[in-house]
């Protein structure tokens, strides 16, 4: 659609011109298209992923995609985004923080189906676009702050391997994701946070 726009006003005279008015974005169109993308990436992976199987399977047409996300990673990137951020409470303690910290991974995160494909996703980070690379590795660093926090404390070493320490810890959750097990309980993994913390824990030297 046509519409005219004020594009300046000099010696009293309004000029103006024609320009073409770009379309909203439709929301119920945008959902179909991320939830498509989402699907089409649990279903088939992520190398399977096509702009034209979006649209077929979002019932819009690929011009549209285009129009509203630019490239294939954009997509991917702004549909995998339906993963919020989360705030760690601070609990005082390391072990605490841990616990917490693994509780929110299993029930938010993993818990949910954006998160599961996130996960599988990442699976994958070797092979698929740098761009959709980056955004996965990104969304793993915030848990790292629980580490930061028990190295300022002085309950972990700084050199400690923060990935090593968060990978043996939420374990378990991913397991249950990746191979559709049991969901760990909540007295598993109070259990598993207790473990890995002594684990890692800097150990006193006997005055």
């Amino acid at each position: 659609m046509l519409r005219y726009v004020v594009a300046a006003q000099q010696d009293g005279a309004i000029r103006g011109e024609l320009v073409r008015q770009g379309r909203p974005r439709s929301e119920k169109s945008r959902l179909a298209i991320l939830n498509a993308t989402l699907a089409l990436i649990q279903d088939e992976g992520f190398a399977s992923l096509s702009m034209e199987a979006v649209a077929n399977r979002a019932e819009v047409g690929k011009a549209t995609i285009y129009r509203w996300w630019p490239s294939h990673s954009a997509l991917v990137v702004e549909a995998l985004s339906q993963v919020p951020d989360f705030d760690l409470p601070d609990t005082g303690n390391f072990v605490d923080d841990l616990t917490a910290l693994i509780f929110l991974m299993r029930d938010s995160v993993f818990g949910s189906a954006v998160g599961r494909i996130l996960i599988l996703v990442s699976g994958e980070r070797t092979t698929i676009d740098p761009e959709v690379r980056r955004y996965i590795e990104s969304r793993f660093v915030w848990p790292t702050v629980v580490v930061e926090r028990a190295i300022t404390r002085g309950e972990l070493s700084e050199d400690v391997d923060a990935l090593l320490l968060l990978g043996m810890a939420v374990g378990p959750v991913l397991a249950s994701v990746l191979l559709g097990s049991a969901v760990p309980d909540d007295d598993a993994v109070t259990s598993a946070a207790r473990t890995v913390a002594s684990a890692f824990a800097v150990q006193t030297q006997p005055s």
